[in-house]
């Protein structure tokens, strides 16, 4: 049975505001995949100019990991869909982190973009932004950049935002 009220989606999925960008007007009803199981989620909130986006998950979900930090050199993962709809994990080291961004040595694609970036004990440290080009030839390189989760908290959870897009 699909929960009825904003206060049955209980926990929070974070992802890239243009991964959801075509969902905004939709009446359509929106699920997640959580492990094995889909689960029905709403759309909560999204900042156009930051890229990112909360969709919340029935409260009944199976439970996600909390999240934790991963310091230069240790591996992180993330998982996308960027060939044929096929889940696709990608390893790579951390290169640099602060408190709003992480940068990571793997190369991402379209389909990535939204996913979590987890560290070596599945805890969630960041969401995939995008890959960095060259600026010559506009090549990826390999290395790609996500949004701290430190300031995704403090983006989504603590701002007025109830899914206006940021100017």
């Amino acid at each position: 049975m699909r929960p009825k009220k904003r206060d049955d989606y209980m926990s929070t999925v974070v992802t890239a505001e243009h991964v959801i960008a075509d969902c905004r007007d939709s009446n359509d009803e929106l699920e997640v995949q959580v492990r094995n199981t889909e689960v029905p989620a709403m759309l909560m909130h999204w900042d156009k100019q930051a890229d990112v986006a909360t969709i919340g998950i029935a409260s009944n979900s199976p439970g996600l990991r909390p999240h934790g930090f991963a310091a230069r050199g240790s591996w992180s993962m993330t998982l996308g869909a960027p060939v044929d709809g096929a889940l696709v994990p990608l390893i790579g080291p951390v290169i640099d982190a602060n408190r709003l961004e992480i940068l990571v040595q793997m190369p991402t694609r379209p389909g990535n973009s939204g996913g979590p970036l987890v560290n070596s004990r599945g805890e969630l440290i960041g969401t995939i932004g995008g890959t960095l080009l060259d600026r010559e030839n506009g090549t990826p390189i390999g290395w790609a950049y996500a949004a701290h989760v430190d300031t995704l908290c403090d983006k989504l959870f603590d701002c007025p935002s109830t899914g206006i897009d940021a100017l």
